[in-house]
This record gives C-alpha cells, structure tokens and sequence, in this order.
C-alpha cells in the first residue's frame, strides 16, 4: 500500500476520552511522513489536543460535533519543541483554548497568546496532573541548540484511557525502570 494511502486523514477513536487525529505532512512533496495531534477529555469534562495539526474541514467537524463546536476544548498543548508549523493554524481555528508550548515555542512563536507556564515546567504539569503524567526522556537534549536535532519531546500519559501520546520521540525504557521528570 503506498504511503499517501496509509497516512490518510483520519480520527481514530483509543477510547471514548482519546482521539488520535491522523493527518498529511509532507516532505518536499514527495513523501508524505504524517503527522498527529490527539483530543483528550479531562475528568472535568472539558478537551485537550495535544500536538496541534491545523484540522482539514472533514475532521474538524468531526472535532466539533465532540467539543460543543469547540466550545469545551479549553488547552492546545504543544509537547514537541520542533514542532512548529501547525501551532498558528490550530490556534486560529480554537482562540478560546489556552495555549502551552516549550521554551522554543514561547521563543519562536512569540506574537501568540502564550500561557505563563511551561509545559517543560512542574508547574504546567501540576495544572494537568488529575489527567496527565508528562516525562521528558533523559539522555539527550530536550531542546537542542542544534536546529537539526528534533530528537526529544514532553511524553503524556493520559491515565483514564491508559494511552501514551508521543511525537516522534524515540526512547528506550529498561523494565523496571523510571521515568525521571
């Protein structure tokens, strides 16, 4: 099956609280590598995406008719540094929802309505922790001064559903062995 069949836009339902949104991102215009962002709902009842991917028409109707229109998204959280090109986009098309990012988002992206807290920081963690656990894989810079090195991203484990949203972060864990923070 070739790649552009594979990587088709899609919303895949993990539980009745997480969604993962499937869609096209290609390189050169020749290979098509996707992309994903994910719509979480909180025990308050309220959404989260994680990751943001600029919805294409179809999905986002899809994504409204979850979330009250849009209405009950109330967080983007941007958990890969590097990834920046859908963040404006997705912030255009949900401008209620609070915004949290990396340093190199609150950097590179700086005329958008940044929340304070880091999502790198204890104290973005704190805000989401009835819902969240997010980790940082050590051994490698979180954020790299090399622009070329997208090694590493904030890792979310969304307890309810027991599903792990990851963006293109490669990692080993021994059995056993803990996450540090």
């Amino acid at each position: 099956m070739p790649v552009e069949e594979r990587m088709s836009e899609q919303v895949i339902k993990i539980s009745d609280d997480f969604l993962n949104i499937r869609g096209d991102f290609n390189l050169g215009g020749l290979l098509n590598i996707g992309t994903h962002s994910s719509l979480v709902r909180r025990r308050n009842g309220k959404w989260v995406l994680l990751d943001a991917y600029t919805l294409p028409a179809g999905i986002k109707a899809t994504i409204d008719a979850q979330t009250n229109n849009g209405n009950d998204i109330e967080a983007i959280i941007n958990l890969h540094p590097f990834h920046t090109i859908h963040v404006a986009g997705v912030h255009k098309q949900y401008p209620n929802a609070k915004l949290y990012g990396t340093r190199r988002h609150h950097e590179n992206l700086h005329n958008l309505p940044w929340q304070p807290e880091r999502i790198e920081s204890g104290e973005c963690a704190a805000l989401f922790v009835d819902d969240f656990e997010f980790s940082i894989p050590v051994g490698v810079d979180f954020i790299s001064e090399n622009e070329k090195v997208h090694f590493s991203s904030v890792i979310a484990y969304h307890s309810a559903s027991k599903t792990i949203h990851v963006d293109d972060t490669l990692t080993y864990l021994a059995p056993g062995a803990a996450w540090e923070n």
